[in-house]
């Protein structure tokens, strides 16, 4: 009974913590992907500008 109860706190547990690594990574996807984009917007900008 107490080994069932072990390997469903670590099933548990690994079910909250993957999504949060997946969530994580994906937030720096997107920054990195928002600091291409400002990138890109400012070449734009001086482009025009000059």
């Amino acid at each position: 009974m107490r080994r069932s109860l072990i390997k469903m706190m670590c099933f548990v547990r690994l079910l909250i913590l993957v999504p949060i690594s997946f969530y994580e990574k994906s937030l720096q996807a997107l920054s990195e992907y928002g600091r291409m984009e400002a990138v890109e917007l400012e070449k734009e900008i001086d482009y025009e500008i000059s």
